[in-house]
């Protein structure tokens, strides 16, 4: 007679270790929530490669989570990997995804995945305490204390969020308790890479651990099923950051909402205000006010290059540009970015805004405190970043009260230390509707990008003199910075070093050698230079093309780079600028150039375009050129200095640009 008893599924334990921005996004709430809704058991923690998670259940249950791992990851989630090892209590099996070719689980070494868990389990709770303490609450599924998995950090470093639309409602909610709150964010939304110190991301490795939750906040960060559940920089106006409105001497005016009512008034008056805002602070004036515009440019030493303007709403900013289905999202997006977009021919804006360009730098609120200051303003406002011309970004008060003296009438700043200085993202959509990054900054960086292939040591990449951004670059990725702008005084030099030692630490790598450029003239080439490490010289417009091929995911074959793009010192000592640069097979060689002419005054030509027209000339003939000089600007001592210049080389190198 057969045992009509039905067995019960057998259990099976396995655990995952998953990489990418998996940190800051709500990944472990959203782990936890999916283990639960599967009845599974286990814990989910972050460390320092990511996040590591044991479950344990049916067969089938921990396959339907596995599969939910990758279909529902938060939105704002980036997983570049992850690895399973199933604990069956003999031989263990070892599988590895990685993105984006996700097709199946492949069964791969055990060796490996030993290897692995030993790794992922080394630390001073190790596994078997783990298992202890996730034992302790039998048939639940716990989030665990983050901890270091070892010396070298593999996880990405989350980006700054625009803030959410939960948030948003929340925030302009008559009788909510963050109701009108300048630092109200969740799981989805707020900083990130901004206010971190070190990771795993938690609290008390953030700028935030100087603000101690209150009991309101405290259950909402317990709470599973709250969507501020493990959201780090949890808080509300009892507990948490708050505003404060300085004189150009630093003395307090008004603080909380009396500071953002004054701020308001003054830039409602005509008045320039420094907003000390996620990354950094910004320069608020009246977009209408032509007056305001033309002193705000006076004072930044900013004569035409374009500002940018903040609009309410997206509504708003329909009145004065075009905006279609991609831009939109673009806007609206968590990066939420600056975005080119064409001016309409009805716009009422003053055309100072952006003299003599069709396009026009829109971004619409991204932080509480933008939307609350707009929402009493009711108007778009001239939006840059507050520093002087090719100077860095002001992030901290007493560094802005000494740079922006007389520069900015009032000061609205807050007590939440920005540790880490990030800029706008500036970018436009090209006629596909797909992006073209001008500026990767907040909302992107530091989002590591995949290489092509495995690096066998990590490099510090130093980038190159204008628009200078550094990145290091450690296996199979490699992290940039957010943009740090032209190295040509000390507080960019200063800032680009901040960004190397900032980097660093947060990757946890420790570089061999430093890729730069080919010149030696570059303040990035002397500046690693001087490290002492092994360089790799990279000539600069090869950089530029490899570049934009890792950027857009294609290989160096079959590949015709056109690269215009000022001067770099070329290959056969000569200034490059105009070349076509052919790859195939990997191997890049340069298939034309403009036609070679010589630069009167080296660098100074870049700045004087009189000079490069009268070069042009020159080159084809010297006697016309001088005939033709006083059409170009130029008194007759100047050609005349300029043509013995050119006849004899002095200072005068050739180049292709």
């Amino acid at each position: 007679m057969k045992n009509s008893t039905t067995e019960a599924p057998a259990c099976v334990c396995r655990v995952l270790r998953v990489r990418g921005t998996v940190q800051g996004v709500g990944f472990r709430p959203f782990i936890q929530g999916l283990a639960c809704s599967l009845g599974l058991c286990g814990w989910v923690l972050n460390d320092g490669e990511g996040v590591l998670i044991r479950v344990e259940g049916t067969e089938t249950d921990v396959a339907n989570f596995e599969r939910c791992v990758l279909a529902e990851a938060p939105s704002a989630a980036r997983i570049e990997s992850i690895e399973t090892e199933r604990d069956t209590g003999a031989e263990a099996t070892h599988t590895q995804l990685t993105f984006p070719q996700i097709s199946a689980f492949a069964p791969g070494s055990s060796e490996a995945g030993a290897a692995l868990w030993q790794e992922t389990t080394a630390s001073r709770t190790g596994l078997s305490s783990l298992q202890e303490t996730a034992a302790g609450a039998e048939g639940a599924f716990r989030i665990l204390e983050s901890r270091l998995a070892s010396a070298n950090l593999g996880t990405a470093i989350p980006a700054d969020l625009a803030l959410c639309a939960d948030c948003r409602r929340e925030l302009l909610e008559p009788g909510d308790r963050r109701q009108g709150y300048a630092f109200i964010n969740c799981t989805q939304c707020g900083p990130r890479y901004s206010l971190i110190e070190a990771l795993p991301y938690d609290r008390a490795r953030t700028s935030m651990r100087a603000f101690r939750m209150c009991t309101s906040c405290k259950t909402e960060y317990t709470t599973p099923s709250n969507r501020r559940y493990h959201a780090e920089p949890n808080a509300c106006p009892a507990c948490g950051p708050s505003l404060s409105l300085l004189s150009p001497t630093g003395q307090t005016l008004a603080s909380k909402e009396a500071a953002l009512e004054a701020a308001a008034e003054s830039i409602s008056a005509g008045g320039i205000v420094a907003v000390k805002g996620l990354g950094g602070f910004h320069l608020f004036c009246d977009a209408a006010n032509e007056q305001a515009i033309t002193e705000l440019r006076r004072r930044k030493q900013r004569d035409e290059k374009a500002l940018a303007v903040m609009f309410p709403s997206l509504e708003a900013a329909r009145e004065e540009v075009e905006v279609d289905a991609n831009e939109e999202q673009a806007l609206l997006s968590p990066a939420a970015p600056i975005v080119l977009l064409k001016r309409r021919a009805q716009a009422v804006l003053p055309a100072l805004l952006a003299p003599g360009n069709p396009w026009l730098g829109v971004l619409l609120p991204y932080t509480p405190l933008h939307v609350v200051l707009l929402r009493i303003l009711k108007r778009p406002l001239v939006a840059t970043s507050a520093n002087l011309a090719e100077e860095p970004l002001c992030t901290k008060e007493n560094e802005a009260l000494e740079r922006l003296r007389g520069v900015a009438d009032l000061f609205l700043t807050h007590d939440r230390r920005i540790l880490r200085p990030v800029d706008d993202s500036v970018l436009r959509l090209d006629e596909r509707g797909a992006s073209v990054m001008l500026r990767r900054a907040r909302g992107y960086a530091p989002s590591p990008l995949r290489l092509p292939g495995a690096l066998p040591h990590p490099l510090l990449c130093a980038g190159a003199q204008l628009k200078a951004t550094v990145a290091i670059a450690s296996g199979e990725r490699v992290v940039l910075s957010p943009h740090i702008g032209d190295l040509e005084n000390l507080a960019t030099q200063e800032a680009y070093e901040n960004s190397i030692a900032l980097l660093s630490q947060l990757c946890g790598s420790r570089f061999e050698r430093i890729v730069c450029d080919k010149h030696p003239g570059y303040d990035s080439t002397r500046l690693a230079s001087r490290s002492g490490l092994p360089l790799f010289l990279v000539q600069h417009h090869l950089a530029h093309l490899l570049a934009c091929l890792l950027e857009h995911k294609r290989e160096a074959d079959e590949v015709l780079g056109v690269i215009w793009d000022g001067t770099g010192l070329g290959e056969d000592g000569t200034i490059w600028g105009g070349e076509f640069l052919l790859a195939r097979a990997g191997r890049v060689s340069r298939f034309a150039h403009l036609r070679r002419f010589s630069l009167p005054g080296g660098d100074a030509v870049a700045k004087d375009a009189r000079r490069s027209t009268f070069a042009l000339l020159h080159e084809d003939n010297p006697d016309e050129a001088l005939l033709k000089s006083a059409s170009l600007g130029l008194v007759e001592s100047e050609a005349l200095t300029l043509s013995g210049m050119l006849k004899c080389g002095l200072n005068s190198p050739r180049c292709s640009s």
